[in-house]
């Protein structure tokens, strides 16, 4: 079941388009990346679904019902997010920081995060694959439908990485988590994607799975013409 769509996703900042006219779907239960060169649209695209960008056209969808307004009135409908760089409390503790975010509701988050262990520690102690971890927590915490990760793994050793990926896969099936992310790792691109989204000068170029993706002629040209052969 498709939980978020967009249409016709466009933006142009001084006469460059940005994005344009991207649509895309993420199902329930779905690990969905877009991926692309440097400048290719990626974190505006991101923007204009989160509502951090207002958009030129176009429509995001959630659950068939449009979704707009400010990104605090879109989390309210179901939409999460964690960003590039963690965004956590430092002052207060593990525990206090999921506290702020679950707004009273009944949470074992930090065990499943993997952070029970560290309920009492301030943030700011935290190793940064720790931090990363919080966020996630942090807007699990929400409840979302649908959740929207930009560069989950930016900063973190291999090994965190699969860790972090394997969590965040798991949740998904397990709590029929819609999932969009994107991430500069091809290695945790497609090892953990259940389909690509592949973005170059703001358009959709390509669309499928892993192995759809790496046999795409269009798509290699596009890393090989940027430098980057990791496709």
């Amino acid at each position: 079941m498709t939980l978020l769509a967009a249409s016709g996703l466009t933006k142009s900042y001084g006469g460059v388009r940005a994005v344009d006219g991207v649509d895309l779907e993420v199902a329930s239960g779905e690990m969905v990346a877009m991926i692309g060169p440097n400048g290719a649209g990626k974190s505006t695209c991101f923007g204009l679904i989160g509502g951090q960008v207002s958009a030129d056209a176009g429509k995001v969808r959630l659950d068939g019902a449009d979704l707009d307004g400010s990104p605090a009135r879109r989390a309210r409908r179901g939409l999460g997010r964690t960003f590039q760089v963690a965004q956590v409390f430092a002052s207060m503790s593990v525990s206090e920081n999921l506290a702020v975010a679950a707004r009273g509701r009944d949470t074992t988050l930090l065990e499943r995060v993997g952070l029970g262990a560290d309920a009492q520690r301030p943030a700011a102690d935290l190793a940064y694959g720790d931090i990363k971890r919080l966020e996630l927590a942090l807007a699990l915490a929400t409840e979302p439908r649908v959740l929207l990760m930009d560069e989950p793994t930016a900063g973190m050793a291999p090994a965190e990485r699969r860790q972090l990926m394997t969590l965040i896969a798991g949740l998904a099936r397990e709590t029929k988590l819609a999932v969009l992310f994107t991430e500069h790792d091809m290695d945790v691109v497609f090892g953990h994607a259940d389909r690509i989204l592949v973005l170059d000068r703001g358009k959709l170029i390509a669309s499928g799975d892993p192995s759809a993706i790496r046999a795409n002629a269009r798509v290699r040209e596009v890393y090989l013409g940027h430098g980057d052969g990791s496709c």
